[in-house]
């Protein structure tokens, strides 16, 4: 039948059977599917190009002679059959034939090939054509029944034997009803709603079939039925609101998280006390209302979807999605823990909730009222949504169909239809419930065929031709497109946006306005000009190393810049809205800061830019249209170069030297034939992406734009990169990419993974040029492989040193940096001591000491320098930090360093390195090695020991040359006691206990300057208030809620814990129960000296711990209600063996001393030794009882100067 109707409107005047012959026409059967279908054939003359015009008959297949025609109108006149022909004619011309789908289907097939004139009179010839035949098609005769629609179901289970239902349908007049099998009741007005009361407990259904205005009833069998559980042991207790984003809507002591409302529609107060709310079906324990929560009738209770942040009322521990997600209310455990209540929702607007309405309670968009009756937001019509812009074949991205929403009022899209077959299967993929559009909004839905929910449909889009369908929930047409072949990363959409116009658009804009080159904004001349967005290494004045934007002015006069906008996110096109009174003169160029570490300001967009690769838009200002006047997509960015048009205000993008101000200049490249794949990552520790790393052998920064990479040899294409990708030199030569399969992440994501049994990588160029492959085989977990040193032929294993994105290397086993001090003032310099851990003696001549791993040649060794066989050797500022060195450097005391030590044989490095990472210092305080059970620490010691720690002259210091470590610096305040994972769900109960080891007070800030507060960073953070002091031998607890505002909270950890001690918080985030660092930070003095950290507070730690749940950690502080615990406070906090499980008492001490006896110490000979000499002695120790005590060896006074201790 569709081929009859298509042929017809097409007007093809040859031989077939549309025009009733039975010849000229050909068939069609596949392999697998063995049905004829019908091809359209011999079409060259159609569209008004022959004698068929567009009044010509409908029935155009009667026309044949030899019988053939008085055979099809036997067939076509059939009741039923010319019924089916009229809709088929009806759907073709409203859909695929409609004015804008076929004036876009001929300019994508024909244009550029058939002249404009003929193709203007084909558009002609439809026009007149489609209007001839709707006139022609009679409205049918309504036989068919109506289906009843009923809202206002009750939630299942309720506790409430009440329930009202609203009955309407199209064109329906009438209902009636029947309750739980009875017979159906009298026929009653649609107005006129079903109220039932007194229903028992039980399940209850409710049938109900509606009479049609044509008088035709809804077959019984047919009915429209909704069913429910009454269940009067329940609480009356349900959600009744939920906001998802909550951005200036509901201000919760300054603060906007995002909240559920529970509503107690019972007469009687109800104990929600073990009640469980969760955003996730399968985890119904996400939190636990405490006992003795009430909730009276027709009471609120408002809880905050949010981690405890120290503001009053419930902290839920997990938030809301708004790109869709869900909320669960379930019964107690002891109450059976059946689910009472539950919403799924799709897309959230900003600071709109959604809330059950009147007394059916259904679901429906709503202004926030939290504590109060809900409040209908009104919607615009579904009508006004418009197919805008789609994207099917992107290198970078998934295909997307843009929905543009025209109305000046929100609409509901829950229960509508995407479709990429317009006829065959208009319900394709259904919207979600509850997902809206915002007025004059944008929003992307993902065509990547995984049909997740949400955003993501259940096809992706056709590359070549196809078509796209919007279509209501009852399947009427609400908008649709038809578009032709499609180029890589360009997109096609509305130009102007939602109107019936196509056009290509070279920057695809999913979530915001087109980039409609075709429109003209007002103004002209000012384009993106140069982005740098990998600032490595270039400084401003403050020390800072921001990514920049740089407009350019290529108009003969100046232009106001006022209210336009810039965006790395189009979806978010006022991310930075440009100062008012901006005026940018003619050939003027104007810098903009992104800075993501700074608040946005006159000069700062507050954001930074990918260096994976990204999108910088310049969107109009509101007053001109908000239209998109420039923009720029780019791939990977080498380090510290920038990207820039040449010349100036050009459609040419090249690689630049940074010259943000000024007239671009195009940097010079290197071979692209010298990249090398460097390392892979095949089998990764749990948790972790394979990867692989790309290294530029070049001096210069190679192009890859295009490129390919592949693990598969005979596929080398699989993956390719964007436009305007480089991979840097130098210390930006390295390049890793994550085989992740997740391409959205970023240019730095491919489109496979690794197999950990074995495969290959290969590098390909656009032009199908092989750089470079490998191939690999089995991997170890955790362990990467490549080449050594960087861009060799030889292939190494790297257990315990991968390195994506830098240098391999592996660890040096022959000599260790041992010591160093970085925060020295005279007679003290700065100093790094090695060690020799062999038996044989180690020649370092000629290596190399740095401070940067971007540039591992600072300090080369002299000749002739060997460590002796356990022995040590210092190097001291003047030699590092000299000022006829080629690099000279010293240590950063105040942010923390780096120390590498590099092995060279023969000059050139050998890939073998030792190093270490330090914090800020304290001034004269060393760093040192400190090996514990599960490996070393580079931490505070508790004393000097590079051989002369006492000194009255510098001279005097650079005569040290080396000694054993001493025991690592412990106190004054410590980490005593860990509560991570207290039994249940309630975070509340967590908590951090800290105890002062000293025998004098010790204040939580800086007596000289008060307003710089200790604090706890790491996996948590919390500043300590002004003033705070910890007793001597005292302790201080802090929670993550605030005691002071948070009074239900503290009556649950008083209840858990006792009332026994100082409590302080909120700290914000949660103690993760996989175990995770802890840092106590403690500041020092105010920079002083002028430069870049001038007024910087450097903040020391005082005590680190890096705890776990596997062993040597303890396991029972796991959840089962005990604490971690340290057996000593006085121990070395970072070490495993000083922790056991034990009942949490904080604020009191661990154990009781007197149960555990001092350790037995043997006793040693007395020895004589010469000045200056070493002395070594052996000593054994036993202990009978636990917790295990730490020997600790000191020097009796007086002690001779430079004498040390050490073990």
């Amino acid at each position: 039948m569709r081929h009859l109707a298509v042929m017809n409107l097409f007007g093809n005047s040859e031989t077939g059977l549309n025009s009733g012959f039975n010849d000229d026409y050909n068939m069609y059967v596949g392999a697998l599917d063995r049905r004829f279908h019908l091809l359209y054939w011999d079409m060259d003359s159609i569209l008004g190009l022959s004698s068929f015009g567009s009044t010509s008959s409908i029935f155009s297949m009667e026309g044949g002679g030899g019988g053939a025609g008085a055979a099809f109108s036997r067939f076509i006149r059939w009741p039923e059959f010319e019924q089916i022909y009229y809709r088929t004619l009806e759907e073709l011309l409203t859909t695929t034939m409609s004015q804008t789908n076929f004036n876009a289907l001929i300019d994508a097939t024909l244009g550029g090939y058939v002249g404009v004139g003929t193709i203007n009179s084909m558009k002609t010839f439809m026009n007149e054509r489609r209007a001839y035949v709707l006139g022609l098609i009679p409205a049918l005769p309504n036989v068919d029944a109506p289906t009843a629609t009923v809202t206002g179901t009750p939630r299942s289970p309720t506790p409430l034997r009440n329930a009202t239902f609203t009955v309407s349908g199209v064109g329906a007049a009438s209902y009636r009803f029947s309750l739980n099998g009875a017979a159906y009741g009298a026929e009653t007005p649609l107005a006129t709603p079903i109220s039932l009361s007194l229903l028992p407990n039980g399940s209850n259904f409710v049938a109900v079939i509606a009479k049609g205005t044509n008088g035709v009833w809804q077959a019984m069998t047919n009915a429209t039925v909704r069913g429910w559980v009454v269940d009067t042991s329940i609480p009356s207790v349900r959600l009744n609101e939920v906001l998802a984003q909550n951005n200036t809507a509901l201000n919760h002591n300054s603060t906007f998280p995002d909240a559920i409302e529970l509503f107690n529609e019972g007469s009687t107060t109800v104990d929600i006390g073990g009640l469980r709310l969760t955003d996730d079906n399968a985890m119904p324990n996400k939190f636990t209302f405490p006992p003795g929560t009430l909730l009276a009738p027709g009471s609120n209770l408002v809880v905050y979807a949010n981690n405890a942040d120290g503001t009053p009322g419930f902290h839920l521990g997990f938030g809301l999605d708004v790109s869709g997600d869900s909320v669960h209310l379930f019964a107690s455990l002891a109450n059976g823990g059946a689910k009472l209540d539950s919403v799924q929702f799709g897309r959230q607007l900003a600071d709109l909730s959604m809330g059950r309405i009147g007394t059916s309670g259904e679901w429906q968009l709503t202004t926030p009222t939290f504590g109060s009756a809900n409040a209908l937001q009104s919607l615009g019509h579904q009508n006004n949504l418009r197919l805008n812009e789609w994207l099917t074949a992107s290198l970078s991205q998934d295909d997307f169909i843009e929905l543009y929403n025209v109305n000046a009022l929100p609409v509901a899209l829950g229960g509508l239809y995407f479709t990429d077959n317009l006829i065959g299967d208009r319900a394709r993929n259904q919207i979600e419930p509850l997902t809206f559009i915002g007025p004059g909004e944008f929003v992307a839905f993902i065509a990547n065929g995984n049909g997740n929910g949400g955003d993501d449909l259940n096809f992706s889009l056709a590359l070549e031709h196809g078509e796209i369908g919007l279509f209501s929930a009852d399947l009427t047409a609400l908008d649709s497109v038809i578009y032709g072949s499609q180029l890589p990363d360009v997109a096609q959409g509305k130009c102007p946006n939602g109107s019936g116009a196509y056009a290509k658009l070279a920057t695809p804009t999913p979530g915001a306005p087109n980039a409609c080159t075709s429109e003209v904004l007002p103004g002209g001349g000012v384009v993106i000009n140069e982005l740098l967005a990998n600032n490595a290494t270039l400084e401003e004045p403050d020390g800072s190393r921001p990514d920049w934007i740089e407009l350019y002015n290529s108009s003969g006069s100046a232009i106001n810049l006022s209210d336009m906008s810039l965006t790395d996110d189009s979806a978010i096109p006022r991310r930075w809205v440009i100062p008012n009174g901006t005026i940018l003169n003619s050939l003027a160029y104007l810098k903009v800061r992104c800075d993501a570490g700074l608040p946005g300001s006159s000069t700062n967009t507050g954001f930074g830019l990918s260096a994976s690769g990204g999108n910088v838009f310049l969107f109009e200002s509101i007053a001109n249209g908000s239209g998109l006047r420039s923009s720029i997509g780019y791939g990977l960015q080498a380090a510290d170069f920038s990207i820039g048009r040449i010349p100036g205000g050009s459609t040419n993008w090249v690689l630049t030297i940074p010259t943000l101000g000024g007239n671009n200049i195009a940097a010079s490249l290197g071979d692209p034939l010298q990249l090398k794949i460097n390392e892979w990552m095949a089998d990764p520790a749990s948790g972790d992406d394979d990867y692989f790393e790309i290294f530029n052998l070049n001096p210069l920064p190679a192009d890859v734009s295009r490129f390919y990479l592949t693990d598969d040899l005979s596929n080398r294409t699989k993956h390719q990169l964007p436009l305007l990708s480089f991979i840097g030199a130098g210390a930006g030569a390295f390049q890793r990419f994550d085989a992740d399969g997740n391409v959205a992440s970023g240019a730095d994501h491919v489109n496979f993974s690794l197999r950990a049994a074995g495969e290959a990588i290969g590098l390909t160029t656009f032009g199908n040029v092989a750089v470079d492959s490998i191939n690999f085989g089995p991997q170890l977990t955790g362990v990467s492989e490549g080449r050594l040193p960087d861009g060799s032929a030889t292939i190494v294993s790297f257990p315990g040193t991968p390195t994506p994105g830098n240098s391999n290397f592996r660890p040096l086993n022959n000599m260790l940096i041992n010591e160093l001090l970085s925060h020295s003032d005279p007679p003290l310099e700065d100093a790094v001591e090695l060690y020799n851990p062999t038996d044989e003696p180690v020649d370092i001549s000629g290596w190399y000491l740095s401070d940067s791993q971007d540039n591992l040649l600072k300090y080369r060794i002299p000749s002739n320098t060997v460590v002796e066989a356990g022995g040590y050797v210092v190097f001291y500022e003047y030699q590092l930090n000299d000022d006829l060195a080629n690099f000279p450097f010293s240590f950063s005391s105040a942010r923390g360093d780096d120390i590498y030590l590099s092995q060279t044989i023969a000059g050139a490095l050998t890939g073998y390195r030792a190093f270490a990472t330090f914090d800020a210092a304290e001034n004269g305080v060393s760093f040192g090695r400190f090996r514990t059970s599960v490996g070393d620490d580079f931490t505070a010691m508790s004393v000097r020991s590079f051989g002369v720690d006492n000194p009255v002259t510098t001279n005097q210091f650079r005569l040290g040359t080396g000694l054993t470590n001493p025991y690592p610096k412990v106190g004054p305040v410590v980490i005593n006691e860990i509560m991570y994972h207290p039994p249940g769900t309630n975070d509340a109960l967590e908590f951090l206990e800290l105890r002062n080891i000293t025998a004098a007070a010790v204040p939580l800030y800086d007596t000289n300057n008060p307003a710089n507060t200790w604090r706890l960073r790491s996996g948590v953070d919390f500043n300590f208030p002004p003033n705070t002091t910890i007793p001597a031998g005292g302790h201080l607890v802090v929670a993550s809620f605030d005691p002071a505002a948070d009074p239900i909270s503290l009556a649950a950890f008083r209840g858990a814990y006792g009332s026994n001690m100082t409590l302080v918080g909120p700290y914000l985030g949660r103690l993760d129960n996989a175990g995770e660092a802890i840092e106590l930070q403690k500041p020092d003095a105010p920079e002083t000296t002028p430069g870049p950290d001038f007024g910087l507070v450097p903040y020391i730690v005082a005590d680190r711990v890096v705890y776990g749940v596997l062993p040597p950690w303890p396991a029972s502080p796991d959840g089962t209600g005990a604490a971690l615990k340290k057996f000593t406070s006085t121990l070395y906090g970072n070490e495993p063996l000083n922790w056991q499980g034990g009942t949490p008492n904080p604020g009191a001490l661990n154990f009781v001393a007197a149960s555990n006896t001092p350790p037995t110490l043997n006793s040693i000979s007395d020895r004589s030794v010469h000045i200056g000499s070493p002395i070594s002695f052996t000593a054994t120790a036993s202990d009978v009882d636990l917790p295990g005590q730490t020997l600790t060896f000191t020097l009796d006074a007086p002690v001779p100067a430079g004498a040390s201790i050490g073990f």
